[in-house]
Formats: C-alpha cells, structure tokens, sequence
C-alpha cells in the first residue's frame, strides 16, 4: 500500500502550523508536540530534518523554535517527502537496489513502474504546501486525481512504455 509515512504527516502539520506564525515569532517543537499530540522526541528529530533540508529555519534561544527558510509556495510536498524519508521509491529496482529483487532479470513491469514512478513524483512535486493550506486545495487534489484516472492519461503512459 502506498502511504505517507507518519513521519512525513508530521512535518506538514508542522511546516502549516509554523507558517501560522510566520509574522509572529519561531514555533517551539514542544508547542507544535502538544498541540498536535505528537511524541516530542520524534518531533524534534523530524524538524530537524527539515532543518537540514532547508525548508525549515532553526532560531536559537529563549524565544527560540522554528520558521520557514522560505515560502510556502517555494516547498512541494516532494521536498518534503524526500527530505524525511529519502527519494519516493515504488519499488526496489527504482530505488537502485538491484540486488534485492530476484526478478530483475526477466521483470516485465519494470519500465512500467519507472513510468508510474515519474508521473508520481511529478504529482507530488505539483502540490505545494500552499496548495495544502488553501481552502481550495480540495478541489485541486481532487481534479490532479481526477487526471491520472482520465482515458487521456492512460494514452500518455502507453506511448511512454512503447
């Protein structure tokens, strides 16, 4: 089943809940793991990795926690999802790890996935964290699925496989 890790949900509630108060001051880890009933410790391993990333800033001392280091339009949900739990990876063959899969030899489904693979990445790097903020985000999720499902998209990824 393809899911978002809870690591990843995470940290777009906290990339949400820090734009919140972008204008104000930084978001403490320990405000955003009551508020939202996340364990503090995962929490501040997660925010750190966007840290790392460059899509969160860290500000030292009292008044200290975490702002955006840039907007929310600049950050897609791909950036996210690759910063906390690696490249998206449908299976192990995409991912390079060649040696894990007995079928590689003769699979037939590979060029396929690749295909699947990059039109995924493509989705989620169209989402923005704005998108996710927006009231309107709905009805853009739901009309991008609606194009993956369209007779037109399954004629795009039969002339990508031939």
């Amino acid at each position: 089943m393809l899911r978002l890790s809870k690591k990843i949900e995470y940290a777009l509630i906290s990339i949400l809940e820090v734009e919140k108060h972008a204008n104000l001051e930084p978001v403490s880890a320990k405000f955003i793991s009551r508020r939202y009933n996340i364990p503090g410790e995962l929490l501040g391993k997660v925010l750190q990795t966007l840290v790392r990333n460059n899509i969160l800033n860290s500000v030292q001392g009292v008044k200290g926690g975490y702002a955006l280091s840039r907007s929310l339009g600049e950050i897609s949900m791909l950036d996210v999802m690759e910063a906390i739990d690696g490249p998206v990876a449908l299976t192990a063959c995409i991912d390079g790890d060649f040696n894990n899969c007995d079928q590689y030899p003769s699979c037939n489904i590979r060029v396929s996935m690749e295909v699947v693979q990059n039109d995924l990445e493509i989705f989620f790097a169209g989402i923005s964290m704005q998108d996710l903020k927006t009231k309107s985000n709905n009805i853009f999720i739901i009309s991008e699925m609606d194009k993956l499902k369209s007779a037109n998209k399954k004629n795009l990824f039969r002339e990508k496989i031939n």
